[in-house]
C-alpha cells in the first residue's frame, strides 16, 4: 500500500489517497495527481475538495469507513491515533467545529442525524437544488408547472433529497464539504450516508452521479442500485473522470435524453444495452395548455426567444433586423449558470430582452405567432426545455440544425430547422412562415399533438418509472444466481 507524503506546516503526513468510506487507496502517486489535475473547479468537482480530502491523515479515515452504527466510535479512536506533531497540520483540513473541540469524529460525520425525513421510500430520488416550500399551492394555483421530481416520487414512492434536506443529514461534515466542493458534492455524500438504506438512488444529473459513484467505488459491501440521469456526458472532463476512477462500474443505468449521447456512450465504453436508457424529456403539458390561456392583442406579429444556455443570439439579432414584426428575447434560465448575453450591443429597435416568470412565459407563448431557437452547434440537448413548453402551447419552432438537438422537432411536422449559425436562412424562414399563416397553424397543432403522445410529464414518468423497474429486477435476479452459486 503506497502512502504519498503531504507537508503541511513543515509536517510530512503520511496519508492513504483517495480513501474515501473504504479503506482502499489509489497505489499509484502519478494516478492520484492525474485524478487532481482532471477535476474542473471547487463549484463543481472540486480540486480543494479533493486534494484535502484525500490528503486527511489516515487516523482519521476509520471514522468514516466504518458502518453507521459504530462510525462514531471508531472515528474517535482513530482521532486519538493522531500524534500531537500532527495535530496543527491535521486541523486546518477538519471543519472549525472539530478545532473548537468537538470530537473529530462528530465533525466529520455530523452524528449521523436523523433520517426519518426522508421518508420510508425504498427509492432515493435527489433534487439538485432546495424544494420551494409553497411548491405544492403554486402547481394547484398554476403559477408554475408540476415539478418532475414530485411526480416522480409519488409514482414511484421514492423519498427525496434535496439541498436543505442533505445539510440537515450530514451536518458539520456536509456543511464543509459544500463550502469546499460545492453543494452538488455535499448531495452526493448524503446518499452515501443512507445508501444501505435504499434499494436504489436515482441521481438527477452528473453533478451528483460522478461524485456519489466515486464514493460507491471506493465503499465496501453491497451498494443500491445507481441510475444516473445524463445530460452531458460527453465532456472531456467528465469523460476522463470514469475512465480513471472506472466509475461506470458503479452506473447501473445511464439515462439519457438525446441520441447523439446515447451514441456516444455506445462508442465510448462497452456496456451491456440494458445499462443504457434513451428517454425523451419532458414538459408538463397540462400547465403549459393553449386551451388554458387567451391571446392577449399585440400590436403587430410577435415572435419569441427563449433561454440562455448554448444560444446563438448574435444570429438571431441579425436575421431580425428590420422586419416587420416584434421579437421578444426571454433570456433567462433556472437551469443555466450563464449570464445574459446577446453579443451584441446594438439591439435592434424591433427586439425585447425581458425576464419572465415560467406563469408569464406562458403568456407570451400564447401571444407569439411561433418560437426561434437559435443554438451554437453542440452535441447535446441544448434549448430542450423551451422548445418543448412552445411546442406544447402549440406553437411551431424554428431551429437550429446542430448534432444535439434532433429528437423533439420533426422538420416540417413540429417545426423547421434551419442551418447553424446562418443569419440569412434564419431570416428567410421566418419571413416565409409570418406569410403562411396555415402552415403555423399545421405545424403548431402538430406540435402540441407531440408533446400529449410523447413529451408530456405524465409519460416520462410512466418510461422513468419502467427503467428503475428494470434495473432493480436485473438486481435481484444476480442477487439470486449469486446465492445459487
Amino acid at each position: 500500500m503506497s502512502n504519498v507524503g503531504l507537508v503541511a506546516e513543515g509536517v510530512k503526513i503520511n496519508c492513504h489517497l483517495l480513501r474515501i468510506a473504504t479503506g482502499r487507496v489509489v497505489a499509484d502517486r502519478k494516478q492520484h495527481f492525474a485524478l487532481w489535475r482532471l477535476l474542473p473547479n471547487s463549484a463543481r468537482f472540486g480540486r480543494r475538495f479533493f486534494f484535502r480530502v484525500m490528503a486527511l491523515p489516515s487516523a482519521i479515515w476509520p471514522g468514516l469507513t466504518a458502518k453507521s452504527a459504530t462510525m462514531e466510535g471508531k472515528a474517535a479512536a482513530g482521532a486519538e491515533g493522531v500524534s500531537t506533531a500532527l495535530r496543527p497540520a491535521a486541523n486546518r483540513l477538519l471543519p472549525v467545529k472539530a478545532r473548537a473541540g468537538i470530537p473529530v469524529a462528530t465533525a466529520l460525520q455530523g452524528s449521523l442525524r436523523s433520517t426519518a425525513s426522508l421518508g420510508g421510500g425504498e427509492i432515493l430520488l435527489t433534487v439538485s437544488g432546495t424544494i420551494p416550500e409553497s411548491i405544492a399551492s403554486d402547481v394547484a394555483q398554476q403559477r408554475r408547472p408540476r415539478a418532475d421530481y414530485l411526480e416522480l416520487s409519488r409514482r414511484l414512492k421514492a423519498d427525496l433529497l434535496d439541498y436543505a434536506k442533505a445539510r440537515s443529514l450530514t451536518g458539520a461534515a456536509g456543511g464543509w464539504l459544500e463550502t469546499i466542493a460545492g453543494s452538488n458534492v455535499m448531495l452526493a455524500y448524503g446518499c452515501w450516508l443512507v445508501r444501505d438504506r435504499y434499494r436504489a438512488i436515482i441521481t438527477d444529473g452528473e453533478q451528483v452521479g460522478l461524485p456519489l459513484a466515486s464514493l460507491l467505488k471506493f465503499s465496501r459491501g453491497r451498494r443500491p442500485r445507481h441510475i444516473m440521469i445524463t445530460h452531458v456526458i460527453s465532456a472531456a472532463k467528465k469523460t476522463l473522470l470514469l475512465d480513471v476512477l472506472g466509475l461506470v462500474s458503479q452506473i447501473d443505468t445511464f439515462v439519457v435524453y438525446s441520441s447523439s449521447q446515447l451514441e456516444y456512450l455506445r462508442r465510448r465504453w462497452p456496456m451491456a444495452e440494458d445499462q443504457l436508457a434513451l428517454i425523451p424529456f419532458m414538459v408538463d403539458e397540462e400547465f403549459f395548455n393553449p386551451e388554458k390561456l387567451v391571446p392577449m392583442p399585440v400590436p403587430r406579429s410577435r415572435i419569441c426567444a427563449v433561454g440562455l444556455e448554448r444560444r446563438d443570439y448574435p444570429t438571431l439579432l441579425k436575421a431580425v433586423d428590420g422586419l416587420d414584426v416584434d421579437v421578444v428575447i426571454a433570456a433567462a434560465s433556472p437551469w443555466s449558470k450563464r449570464k445574459q448575453d446577446l453579443g451584441s450591443p446594438d439591439i435592434p429597435s424591433n427586439v425585447t430582452v425581458k425576464k419572465f416568470t415560467q406563469f408569464e412565459l406562458r403568456q407570451l407563448l400564447a401571444d407569439c405567432e411561433f418560437s426561434v431557437m437559435p443554438l451554437q452547434p453542440v452535441d447535446f440537448q441544448a434549448g430542450i426545455t423551451a422548445i418543448l413548453e412552445a411546442m406544447a402551447m402549440g406553437k411551431a419552432v424554428v431551429c437550429s440544425e446542430i448534432p444535439g438537438q434532433t429528437d423533439a422537432i420533426v422538420n416540417g411536422e413540429t417545426g423547421r430547422y434551419v442551418p447553424a449559425g446562418d443569419a440569412a436562412a434564419l431570416r428567410v424562414e421566418i419571413m416565409r412562415l409570418l406569410s403562411e399563416r396555415d402552415e403555423i397553424a399545421r405545424l403548431g397543432a402538430n406540435a402540441r399533438k407531440a408533446v400529449v403522445q410523447e413529451f408530456g410529464l405524465n409519460r416520462y414518468t410512466e418510461r422513468l418509472s419502467a427503467i428503475v423497474d428494470a434495473a432493480l429486477n436485473r438486481a435481484a435476479t444476480a442477487d439470486g444466481l449469486a446465492i445459487l452459486h
